[in-house]
């Protein structure tokens, strides 16, 4: 076992690069870097699980667990973009959708509401507005996709606030896509 003083150690060791990686900008690289390199990390769902790690939505049991690290998050994994690009976006749906299922993540209100803060939604319906039929793009993606938008947008997170395909500002969005 590792003693309490290594233990805090490296707790500390931890914490002191990921404020260097905030301060820094260090995930907005890390994003860019594998922008840049996403031809080499197609269908590599080994570091989409290290990313999710690194978010900390994901601990080393493969439990969804919540959004703890908002900068490695919003940097990186709100970047739909490159995980278009490296063919992983079915992948990063279904664990968003584990998020705010309520069946894998303890804090599913909480992360519904960090990732509408991350304007995931207007960046969810403008991919389902450029999905076309091909075979790049299948039909469990899309029903993937449908899931989390459904899901961000009909659930309550606070007492007063209500957001459903009737609202004013989200029913136009939706049906521009129809």
């Amino acid at each position: 076992p590792i003693s309490l003083d290594y233990y805090d150690f490296y707790v500390s060791f931890l914490y002191e690069k990921r404020m260097q990686m905030e301060t820094n900008g260090g995930y907005q690289t890390l994003a860019m870097l594998l922008r840049k390199k996403a031809y080499l990390i197609k269908f590599d769902q080994i570091i989409l699980d290290l990313i999710f790690t690194m978010a900390g939505t994901l601990d080393a049991g493969k439990e969804v667990v919540g959004i703890h690290n908002l900068s490695a998050f919003g940097d990186i994994l709100c970047d739909l973009d490159l995980w278009h690009a490296a063919e992983l976006e079915k992948s990063l749906f279904e664990h968003f959708y584990e998020l705010i299922s309520g069946s894998g993540a303890k804090n599913s209100l909480e992360n519904i509401r960090l990732l509408r803060e991350f304007s995931i939604v207007e960046k969810l319906l403008a991919i389902l507005k450029k999905l076309d039929n091909s075979s790049r793009n299948s039909s469990s993606t899309t029903s993937t996709l449908l899931k989390v938008i459904h899901g961000l947008l009909c659930t309550r997170y606070s007492g007063n606030s209500l957001f459903s395909t009737q609202d004013p500002i989200i029913a136009p969005k939706i049906l521009q896509l129809l």
